[in-house]
């Protein structure tokens, strides 16, 4: 079995699912099952070889797409252990303004904190992290309040939903699919990030990295924002969805 053959068959699929690698591998003489198969995907997964885009729809990973890595600030990481220390069976997540730095035009220079927690704990957290960061700690504020004690190295506390795509080195990264459903539906984001910047960041992100649509929608339905999202990408940008109509 030459992997690299049946990888270069694979380059010929747009987009292709676990039965197309059992059906290319018994293409010859010699028959294997679909577990062999199945474990074959797991190895190009892997290896960064083939990324999944949807539910069993993979695709061969282009030399210039990615997985989505962000290297945090100090700060963000600080919070991050401050988090895991006093809460440790706690699900949160943490997004930091700087992260879209790599796909706006204009610089963010005024770092601010998301710390997305879930339902109901956030205002344990609040008082827990207020000691650290005295006036630079807000719960769930609305837009006006945020514009009336906003400073540079805010932490706002929201809430996380259940079903909130983790990150991939960490559960507490912010996965791009998540970014990306949030810049939608969250009012604060809107607010922050000028809506001019959007069509670069969505056309960025999905040019540069590997984007699990399937993923990103069920959490997007999950924050009713799907219907927005689509028709933003449909209207707003050049991207062309692999795996959703």
């Amino acid at each position: 079995m030459d992997q690299s053959k049946i990888l270069d068959s694979l380059r010929s699929h747009s987009l292709f699912g676990r039965n197309d690698i059992w059906e290319i591998m018994n293409s010859g003489t010699r028959q294997y099952s679909k577990n062999t198969a199945y474990a074959l995907l797991q190895q190009y997964l892997k290896a960064g070889s083939v990324s999944r885009v949807g539910r069993n729809k993979y695709t061969v990973t282009a030399e210039k797409t990615a997985s989505y890595e962000h290297q945090y600030s100090e700060l963000a990481e600080d919070v991050a252990r401050s988090v895991l220390r006093d809460y440790p069976y706690l699900d949160f997540t943490v997004f930091e303004l700087v992260q879209l730095n790599r796909f706006v035009n204009h610089q963010i220079g005024h770092n601010v904190i998301f710390l997305s927690v879930e339902s109901d704990l956030g205002d344990y957290v609040f008082d827990r992290l207020k000691t650290e960061h005295p006036g630079h700690v807000l719960n769930h504020p609305s837009v006006e309040l945020y514009d009336q004690y906003w400073t540079d190295d805010l932490i706002i506390i929201n809430r996380l939903l259940t079903e909130a795509p983790k990150g991939i080195n960490q559960p507490w990264h912010t996965s791009l699919e998540k970014l990306l459903v949030d810049l939608m539906a969250e009012p604060l984001y809107q607010e922050i990030i000028h809506r001019g910047e959007y069509p670069s960041i969505y056309e960025g992100a999905f040019q540069n990295y590997v984007i699990d649509e399937s993923r990103m929608f069920r959490y997007a339905r999950r924050r009713n924002a799907a219907d927005r999202l689509r028709t933003f990408i449909a209207e707003e940008t050049s991207i062309q969805l692999r795996t959703v109509k």
